[in-house]
């Protein structure tokens, strides 16, 4: 059960609405928001989106990549990656991959942080307009185990990571690359396979002159369910890039969300500082929270807990922790 209520934006009266709601539903989201001057009273302002990237302009980000892709790695496995030239082999294994390991594994579960291709005919579309730069893949005797796509982002995106980056030039380039259709065997269980294929794509985009490859923007508030898959992000630090400042409207109290079965963060604003709120509503030994903090660079963070427990053990490992009043 989603522990969420999702709102669309109503216009003014959203904030008198919300508050009605609010002692029945301790953490609501309102969509679709217009520009604001500030936030409601009460509510967090949240990005359209998050992407976490990796600043291949920096050498010790791939070092990283492939150190913790060594640690998960099995025997016997091979890594290749194809610069795309649109022949009919190249599309022949990227259909194989699709139909054979992408559809089978997110009709399983929806893959954290991948595009959720309901219909083949959007790959299609894709493959049509040479949106894809390269297709990076693990084999383990001949059968592709684990595999994504390497992608242009849309002009708009160019442009946002470029402010990232420092670029201020306004020119469309060649400078980013989004991974996409990023997936794994299941079968496989923790072998490190993403971070395999992910390290592996992110030194060949090194190579080949490009500065930043960043996973595909995902949302701004996320609930790790036993469906979230946090695993290809916590071996290696990534640094979140914040889409478009104002898309939602987050309603969250605290202290009732303490007491939720799921940890959950999200990625606001605070001034012109962007920061990550951790809430961790599960025990230690369950939640992902010391390692997917260090796994996160270049952004303020806060966590919050109402366990003791938890807030000595993330206190343990330098980062700060408020301990939320029962």
């Amino acid at each position: 059960m989603d522990p969420v209520l999702r709102l669309k934006w109503l216009g003014a009266e959203t904030a008198e609405i919300c508050g009605l709601l609010a002692p029945y539903h301790p953490l609501i989201l309102v969509s679709q928001v217009p520009k604001l001057r500030e936030a409601p009273r009460g509510s967090i302002l949240l990005p359209e989106s998050v992407s976490r990237g990796w600043d291949l302009r920096e050498a010790n980000s791939v070092q990283e990549l492939k150190a913790a892709a060594a640690q998960g790695g099995g025997a016997g496995l091979e890594c290749d990656l194809i610069e795309l030239s649109y022949n009919e082999r190249e599309l022949s294994a990227i259909y194989q991959f699709y139909l054979g390991l992408y559809t089978r594994r997110t009709a399983l579960a929806h893959m954290h942080g991948t595009t959720p291709y309901t219909y083949i005919e959007r790959l299609h579309q894709e493959l049509l307009h040479r949106k894809f730069v390269a297709f990076s893949r693990v084999l383990l005797a001949g059968e592709v185990v684990a595999g994504c796509l390497l992608k242009r982002p849309p002009i708009q995106r160019q442009l946002e990571y470029k402010d990232f980056l420092g670029d201020s030039t306004g020119e469309e380039d060649e400078g980013v690359l989004n991974l996409d259709l990023l997936c794994s065997d299941g079968r496989l269980g923790d072998a490190g396979l993403e971070q395999l294929v992910i390290a592996h794509a992110a030194e060949w985009a090194r190579e080949a002159g490009y500065s930043l490859l960043a996973a595909g923007p995902a949302s701004a508030l996320t609930i790790l369910t036993d469906k979230v898959d946090l695993n290809w992000t916590l071996a290696s630090k990534a640094v979140p890039i914040l889409h478009n400042r104002i898309s939602s409207i987050l309603y969250c109290d605290l202290a009732r969300c303490s007491y939720l079965p799921y940890d959950f963060y999200y990625y606001c604003y605070e001034g012109d500082r962007a920061c990550l709120h951790y809430i961790v509503n599960v025990m230690p030994d369950s939640s992902p929270v010391v390692r997917f903090l260090n796994s996160t660079t270049g952004i303020d963070k806060r966590v919050y807990t109402r366990h003791g427990l938890v807030q000595d053990m993330v206190s343990e490992s330098g980062i700060d922790c408020a301990l939320i009043c029962r």
